[in-house]
């Protein structure tokens, strides 16, 4: 585990439950039917214990299949940790361990299906930084049939990093697996981020989300998303131009939507609930934008 187990502890409580506790075993030594001293190496067991409060633990529970989807992608995660900052180490004889350099490709199946849509958005943040961070020449293939994820992907990966040196016109590449009729399948050029009418998917849920009164920080990072795509089909080189007509102020609003639109890799800012004016002024916009722009009501996956 090359001292992972707390990163990967941590990040699994993260995504599920802070009560929720994988152990990892040490080294023992048992005797089998033979009698033969047989060793257990060290984290090849995995055991799970639930914290009750005034010091109540159930051990050695059974978790669920989500919850065993979730800890997979915990390990794997702090794997491709590792591995990123071990081979963003130019010299290989200056590398904590040579074990990663032959690694060309890192394969990622939709590590979502388990998650609630803040933890989407949060993982999605994630793992893009850390692969914009990586400055080897390790190539990561990323497949998902999850819009959000999609889309937030696309988001992050479009946005160059001049620090590590990640150009997203030079490493970053789109492609979608069409099914043909004969039931072959082609794995084509996406051009754009939205193969699933994203915009329409988005405003529908900030629609819910007001209907509901269940608004929060990373609404404004939908509405954000939906203005940038306005923008780009419109020929707009600036989505808060798309602001002008809307009544009010064009910077304050453009300003807010920023600052409650920014990343954070800690769930608690990015799901905490907004102020009673933060609400409004959601409302408000999305109201407007509908109105000014023409949109039509998305209802069970197609348009009014």
């Amino acid at each position: 585990m090359q001292g992972q187990d707390r990163n990967i502890i941590s990040n699994f409580q993260h995504y599920t439950d802070e009560k929720l506790t994988p152990h990892f075993n040490e080294q023992y030594t048992i005797k089998d039917k033979e009698g033969t001293t047989v060793t257990v190496g060290a984290f090849t067991e995995i055991t799970f214990s639930y914290e009750r409060g005034n010091d109540e633990r159930s051990d050695n529970i059974k978790i669920s299949k989500g919850e065993e989807s979730n800890f997979i992608w915990c390990v794997f995660y702090s794997l491709i940790e590792q591995v990123t900052d071990t081979l963003n180490v130019a010299e290989p004889s200056d590398r904590e361990t040579n074990q990663f350099d032959q690694l060309e490709f890192v394969f990622i199946d939709d590590p979502v299906s388990s998650l609630d849509d803040n933890h989407v958005i949060e993982l999605a943040v994630n793992l893009a930084q850390l692969i914009k961070h990586s400055e080897s020449d390790l190539k990561f293939i990323i497949t998902t049939h999850n819009p959000l994820f999609y889309n937030v992907l696309c988001n992050e990966f479009n946005n160059s990093n001049k620090k590590t040196g990640y150009n997203n016109n030079k490493h970053f590449k789109k492609h979608r697996l069409e099914k043909k009729e004969e039931g072959t399948y082609e794995l084509i050029s996406q051009p754009n981020d939205s193969p699933f009418s994203y915009h329409l998917f988005l405003i529908n849920e900030i629609d819910k989300a007001i209907e509901s009164n269940q608004i929060y920080k990373y609404h404004f990072n939908f509405l954000r998303n939906v203005l940038e795509k306005m923008s780009t089909f419109l020929g707009y080189s600036d989505w808060g131009d798309l602001l002008l007509p809307v009544e009010g102020s064009r910077t304050a609003y453009e300003k807010r939507i920023l600052n409650l639109s920014s990343h954070s890799k800690h769930s608690d800012e990015e799901i905490v609930e907004l102020t009673n004016d933060d609400k409004n002024v959601l409302r408000h916009l999305i109201s407007e934008i509908k109105e000014i722009y023409r949109f039509k009501k998305l209802i069970k996956g197609g348009n009014e």
